[in-house]
């Protein structure tokens, strides 16, 4: 066997219509979308396919992404009645059981309700046509071929679809034999065949027999099954009116096939939804089966059937049943659990803490506010900065200087010139220097804010710090802004103070300068004097910055005031409680992202359930958690993988608020595990599961293990190897292959076909019976005996309620078989004798009793004979009563008695022949005949009953 897989996996589509009915179709088809979006993502659209749910339940529904749902509710049953009751719907009564009142008794019922289910199809036809028609349609869309070769998803998956035009349509229709929506399983199917023609489309349909069921579950389902057997006759027929006045007549039968599957109901849920996702992905895979199964199917007209010759002729051979375990890797569920964890750790790194990346990220960042005396300088000095030329101190210097050159110039007095000019000086002060400080301080918290910015977003994106450290650092840094401000604040008061005293001294200066020009120039000093007194005000006005003077010192107040101001605004912006502050606000936003990705992605680290019937999951948490995670994933790598994605998306801010991100991750995450499927093939595994095969083959068995073993075909699918499979590699999984097939040889002798699937994640062990009867198939007994309690009650179970038609499918036993000729004889003889008699379709038993006749309503005949069989004692009432009454005739000397018996015979036996029916009545009134012929009273007047026969004829 070949196991190389090519690099790109190509999917053949067929156009595929699944149609479920009520609850058990719903839940399949649930189960169906959930593997296809296992195996191919939730984003990936095939228009190939389309889900109809036709749901019995009223009202509206959410549903997955991918399912259609119509709604055949009956909200108001009454309404219903009265509606339905008008001759708008008169096609529909001429099926119906007799008197519409029953169905607003049944109120709660009607899910139960096999006709009220037909009627669900009669009533919604209109939408229900509309719906089918819509799908079929859509299936083979030109277009489909072009969505599905430019599905960005599927690419992105290694997948190529093809659309398979050239192929008929494949029509599922997936329900439950016990519930209410059965009863629209015949027309729907044959409504299927109506609407498409035969070459074009193939029909299949799959039901459920849940062992578990109740009584009234089993009495429907035998009833559907009696159906289905008695349309599966080209003899029979099928016309339906779902129109007024438009009759069909389709060609039979209503499905190409019918497969009966047995047993629990969550089992069978998941077989038949397996089933057919390997249907859709694996094209070949369903063309190997149904080729075997088309082999199988042309040997069954050749074979001796075991059932009684008259079964055979009432029995159809169109049914089958399949059988499948399942060894299972989820490879896709597990690379994506997988790449989900290690984006969810690369997220984690951005938000937690990196041991390896502390020491650096720590000194980077506290580095700007632990350097305290540098830091305030360097503010104040950005602060005193004008922006372009000198800086603010630089200003007041040369201030000064022209001040000096002024006054060297001036011809008034000097008291009076510096008191102008200092009185201009300190207006420009206050008016042009002091307000830049204003600018400067915006300014400068700007640039602060955006370097603290920088440093946070570094210390995660570069160094390796985790966000939620760098927020927990963000108070410790707020405090120091605080003290660093009451450190600018308590500065500015004491340079208040200094210019209080430099405020005194300029006064005394400028008296002792009045004073020098007030005096003599006796000693030739007093130009000297004035100058020194002019020089020393200016000085004390200037100043320098280790002692500045009073222009200066006000210049250093505002500048320590505004570095408060500077401190306390980046203190609001480092804020962690409420309102917080505008850069800590940004990081809880990018933090509360963060774990916002975090959460959907641990969401999508949920392993698949390990628990599915009738397969083994080796896909176990510590197999994928403890051995397969740290063997692609190296500790350092989430943090690599996350920086990594942070310097190709433009940083943290840009990536997290990017909505695609999430996906981007994702994809990187995937990459680091592209060599599992290679390491992990099953085939390389045997000794990991050897020891679950016995149980895994067993478990396949088909459920009918009666069934003859020519009519059954065995499949064992094996997976294929990656391409990348290496040569040794390759040589130990066709080693482990020939394990596999001799251990099975030794489990299961017999031919068993085996089939390599290019792409699998499975070893399936299927089986399959086709060509068979219902009574071959299913444990009919207990189903039989529930359908025939509520049926003896008059119980409505069938599509039609001319339900007589649809024979019985039990192979019954000797003493069933007797029962069954006593309850006819019983029947007819009363009837012949009056001891039973009709009132409309139903009959009557007069019991003679010593009081009086006692009156017993029996109803139809069909249900009054089933009911005779499991009723012996009034089977034997009966007929003891009967027989004792015709000893009495034939012995007796009653002729006109006697003629009116022979002529009832000879009636019932023309209408029988005229029915060409009821081979078990002639039978039995020929005899009756016999024994009339041979009476003494007839041989005595031959010629009196022969003009009476002819004349009742």
């Amino acid at each position: 066997m070949n196991f190389e897989q090519a690099d790109v996996q190509s999917l053949k589509l067929r156009p595929t219509l699944i149609v479920g009915l009520g609850d058990v179709g719903g839940a399949v088809l649930h189960r169906l979308r959930s593997k296809l979006v296992g195996q191919l993502g939730a984003q990936v659209d095939i228009p190939s396919l389309a889900l109809l749910w036709l749901d019995d339940n009223p009202g509206p529904q959410a549903l997955e992404s991918g399912l259609s749902r119509l709604s055949l509710g009956l909200e108001e049953p009454a309404k219903v009645v009265r509606r339905m009751s008008g001759a708008g719907y008169a096609h529909v009564h001429r099926w119906w059981y007799p008197g519409w009142g029953s169905l607003g008794e049944l109120s709660d019922d009607l899910k139960d309700s096999r006709p009220a289910g037909r009627m669900r199809f009669f009533y919604h036809y209109a939408g229900l046509r509309s719906a089918l028609l819509e799908s079929l349609n859509r299936l083979r869309d030109p277009e489909n071929s072009t969505r599905l070769l430019n599905s960005p998803d599927l690419r992105q998956r290694g997948l190529v679809a093809q659309m398979q035009f050239d192929q008929p349509t494949v029509v599922h229709v997936v329900g439950s034999v016990g519930d209410g929506s059965s009863g629209m399983l015949v027309d729907l199917g044959f409504l299927l065949r109506d609407l498409v023609p035969d070459a074009a489309v193939t029909r299949q349909c799959w039901l459920t027999l849940d062992d578990a069921g109740s009584a009234r579950y089993k009495a429907n389902g035998y009833a559907l099954l009696k159906e289905l057997n008695h349309y599966s006759f080209d003899r029979h027929g099928f016309t339906a009116e779902w129109e007024p006045g438009k009759t069909v007549r389709p060609s039979w039968p209503a499905y190409d096939g019918c497969s009966l599957q047995t047993g629990a109901a969550e089992e069978l849920q998941e077989l038949i939804a397996d089933h057919l996702c390997k249907e859709l992905l694996i094209a070949d895979l369903g063309e190997h089966r149904r080729s075997l199964r088309l082999n199988v199917q042309t040997q069954t007209s050749q074979l001796s059937s075991s059932l009684p010759e008259e079964l055979q002729q009432r029995l159809a051979r169109g049914f089958s049943q399949v059988s499948q375990s399942r060894l299972r890797l989820g490879y896709g569920a597990i690379r994506e659990a997988c790449s989900a964890r290690l984006a969810s750790q690369a997220l984690k790194s951005l938000q937690g803490p990196v041991s390896s990346g502390e020491t650096s990220a720590s000194g980077k960042f506290l580095e700007l506010l632990e350097e305290e005396r540098g830091t305030k300088r360097q503010w104040v000095a950005r602060l005193l900065e004008s922006g372009q030329g000198p800086t603010l101190s630089q200003q007041i210097q040369n201030w000064g200087q022209e001040s000096w050159r002024s006054l060297q110039r001036g011809h008034r007095s000097r008291a009076t010139h510096l008191s102008l000019l200092l009185q201009q000086g300190q207006r420009w002060l206050e008016q042009e220097v002091l307000p830049v400080l204003v600018r400067q301080r915006q300014d400068l918290l700007a640039s602060e804010l955006a370097r603290l910015r920088t440093v946070c977003f570094s210390s995660v994106e570069e160094h390796g710090w985790g966000l939620s450290q760098v927020l927990a650092k963000i108070p410790e840094a707020a405090a120091s802004l605080r003290r660093w401000g009451e450190s600018f604040r308590r500065q500015a008061g004491s340079l208040v103070e200094l210019q209080r005293e430099l405020a005194g001294q300029v006064a005394r200066q400028l008296a002792e300068l009045s004073r020098a020009e007030a005096r003599s120039n006796w000693d030739g000093r007093k130009s000297l004097l004035i100058a020194h007194h002019v020089q020393r005000i200016l000085e004390m006005h200037l100043g320098s910055p280790d002692s500045p003077g009073l222009f200066l010192a006000r210049l250093l107040q505002e500048a320590h005031n505004e570095a408060f101001l500077l401190c306390r605004d980046l203190a609001l912006a480092l804020q962690t409680e409420e309102p917080a502050g505008e850069l800590v606000a940004e990081l809880q936003i990018l933090g509360q992202q963060l774990e916002g990705l975090i959460e959907k992605l641990e969401a999508g680290t949920a392993l698949p359930d390990s628990e599915v019937p009738r397969c083994h999951n080796l896909c176990q948490p510590g197999l994928v958690w403890d051995e397969i995670m740290p063997r692609y994933v190296p500790p350092e790598l989430p943090a690599q993988l996350s920086r990594k994605l942070l310097r190709e998306g433009g940083g943290l801010s840009a990536c997290l608020t990017r909505e695609t991100f999430r996906h981007e991750l994702l994809h990187q995450a995937r990459q680091s595990f592209g060599e599992f499927p290679r390491d992990y093939a099953l085939l390389l595994l045997y000794s990991r599961y050897c020891k679950e095969l016995p149980g895994l083959i067993e478990r396949s068995a088909l459920a009918a293990r009666s069934v003859d073993a020519s009519l059954t075909y065995h499949l064992v699918a094996l997976p294929g190897l990656p391409a990348n499979t290496g040569p040794l590699l390759k040589a130990q999984a066709e080693r482990n292959a020939e394990k596999l097939q001799n251990q099975i040889v030794q489990l299961r002798p017999g031919l068993t076909h085996y089939f390599s699937m290019a792409y699998s994640e499975e070893v399936i062990f299927f089986s399959e019976a086709v060509g068979l009867t219902v009574a071959e198939l299913v444990p009919l007994r207990s189903w039989r005996e529930a359908y025939l309690h509520l049926y003896t009650q008059g119980e409505s179970l069938h599509i039609d309620s001319v339900d007589q038609q649809f024979i019985d499918l039990a192979v019954l036993s000797r003493e069933e078989l007797q029962a069954l000729r006593e309850s006819q004889e019983a029947f007819l003889l009363s009837a012949l004798l009056g001891v039973l008699q009709a009132d409309g379709r139903d009959w009557i038993w007069r019991q003679p009793h010593a009081s009086g006749a006692r009156i017993h309503p029996l109803g139809e005949r069909h249900r009054l004979i089933a009911r005779l069989t499991r009723a012996p004692r009034l089977r034997d009432q009966m007929l003891s009563q009967s027989r004792r009454t015709l000893e009495s005739i034939l012995h007796g000397q009653q002729l006109e008695t006697l003629l009116g018996l022979a002529g009832s015979v000879a009636q019932h036996k023309q209408r029988l022949w005229e029915n060409e029916s009821g081979g078990t009545d002639l039978e039995f009134l020929t005899e009756m005949e016999e024994k009339i012929c041979s009476s003494r009273l007839y041989e005595q007047h031959q010629e009196r009953f022969a003009e009476m026969v002819r004349a009742r004829l």
